[in-house]
């Protein structure tokens, strides 16, 4: 009976190279499966990381096949990098991983290798809009009932917390899209809006707006939906900051 082999499940981080951390890199140079979504499958084929490897890739919507191709791979005797975008535990597959182990009772290394989240990496490119308290919230309703996802945000958007938006629109989606932000105008009036579309990718964008200008056309899969709270501002450099401190004086 050959030996188990060990599953990694990475966190590539938005994309680019110089943003996965060193031991992502390690785990998928080693790694002898390599395990992906067929948009991330691009991504390390560029980054020349599936070389001499096994790779097992499926479409969207297929999150549960993934993890049980990885995880035949480990009981065959393999070390598997199961490859997530951003984090693992954020939206990611962590959760089916140990869901599904636990379901078929079976016991295998498992190792979770943390990575840069959408949030982080959409705040970085704007400034610091996420230095206060912020929430994460996904409009996907392919999980959750969008009435469930609507109460959330109605609630959410009566605190003075920043808001980030996962998965805020679709060719499917943009209707229920419009609707969230006609709920956070009735709640918080004109905010700043910011708007990362493939952050650190070759096709990156940015739009920086009031919620009353924004064009909901702009925002797809891709994009992350910073809406800012009171403490929000756009300073005179462009830079897109929350206040954690308003008595601070620097001048």
């Amino acid at each position: 009976m050959a030996t188990r082999g060990k599953l990694f499940v990475v966190g590539i981080g938005p994309g680019a190279l110089e943003h996965m951390t060193l031991k992502a890199l390690d785990v998928l140079r080693r790694a002898e499966v390599i395990v992906a979504y067929t948009g991330y499958l691009k991504i390390l084929n560029k980054l020349g990381l599936t070389r001499g490897k096994k790779v097992l890739a499926t479409g969207m919507g297929e999150e549960v096949k993934r993890v049980q191709l990885a995880t035949e791979e480990v009981l065959k005797g393999h070390d598997v990098a199961l490859v997530c975008s951003g984090d693992p535990g954020i939206y990611g597959l962590a959760e089916l991983v140990f869901r599904y182990l636990d379901g078929m009772s079976l016991s295998i290394d498992v190792e979770i290798v943390p990575g840069i989240t959408a949030a982080i990496a959409a705040a970085s490119i704007l400034g610091a809009p996420l230095n206060n308290d912020f929430v994460i919230l996904s409009l996907s309703d392919y999980f959750t009932p969008w009435n469930e996802i609507l109460e959330e945000l109605r609630a959410v958007a009566k605190t003075e917390l920043v808001i980030v938006l996962y998965n805020p629109s679709s060719s499917r989606r943009h209707d229920k899209f419009s609707e969230a932000l006609k709920l956070l105008a009735e709640a918080r009036g004109d905010p700043i809006i910011c708007v990362v579309k493939n952050a650190y990718r070759d096709d990156q964008q940015i739009v920086v707006t009031k919620l009353s200008q924004l064009n909901p056309q702009l925002v797809d899969m891709n994009s992350i939906v910073i809406i800012g709270s009171k403490r929000t501002q756009r300073l005179r450099n462009g830079c897109i900051v929350t206040l954690r401190n308003k008595a601070l004086k620097l001048n």
